[in-house]
Order: C-alpha cells, then sequence, then structure tokens
C-alpha cells in the first residue's frame, strides 16, 4: 500500500516534469496566417509551444493562467520560439501578429509525467 501511494504521489509531483516526445500539432503557419487569437483547452499536463521564423516584424503570444510569454522576429529569418506549462483542462491561448510568416507552427507537447 505504501508502495503505491509513492507511486501515485511521484507521478502527480512529476506533471510538469520534462517534455517527452508526444506532440500535437495544432497549426502551421505560413504567408497566408491570420492575426488574432486562438484557443486550445490542454488534453493533459504539458506546454503549448510557438515556433515562428518571418521575413518582417511579426509578433506571438502564448497564454496560460497567469503566465505568458512573447516573441518577436526581425527581418533576419531567425526562428523565435516561446512556451507556457499547461494543466489538463486548462484553456489556453496564443496569439499571431503581423505579416511576413514564413513557416512556424503552434503544436501542445506532453509532459512526461503525464503519459
Amino acid at each position: 500500500m505504501l508502495k503505491n501511494l509513492l507511486r501515485n504521489f511521484a507521478k502527480v509531483g512529476s506533471g510538469f516534469a520534462f517534455p517527452s516526445w508526444k506532440t500535437v500539432d495544432l497549426e502551421s503557419f505560413g504567408a497566408s496566417t491570420g492575426i488574432g487569437f486562438r484557443t486550445y483547452v490542454a488534453p493533459a499536463n504539458g506546454y503549448l509551444v510557438l515556433w515562428v521564423n518571418a521575413t518582417a516584424n511579426t509578433s506571438a503570444e502564448v497564454f496560460s493562467g497567469y503566465a505568458c510569454q512573447q516573441l518577436s522576429t526581425n527581418t533576419k529569418n531567425e526562428w523565435a520560439r516561446c512556451f507556457v506549462p499547461c494543466r489538463k483542462g486548462q484553456e489556453c491561448q496564443y496569439a499571431v501578429y503581423g505579416d511576413g510568416f514564413i513557416q512556424g507552427k503552434a503544436m501542445f507537447v506532453y509532459s512526461e509525467g503525464s503519459l
């Protein structure tokens, strides 16, 4: 019984441990990407991640509860990334602004403890 309690405690405590290789692709960004907010409900504990590459000044934001990260790209075609932790069932938002996206994507990454 104690062994099961300790195992369950460790599993709950590791909910935001390390990112896993299991992901869900939410959206790909390209030249026709529309600006504005998007909403996603996390299927498990994990991270909402944005990767963006653009030829003009663009910005993207990720929100989850009180956590927020913002990024902006420049004209040097550099990649920018931001992410926030999310809990299972939590409504998370991400937003993109600007034009000139070359490529990028929004994705949800499961945490190891939620698999």
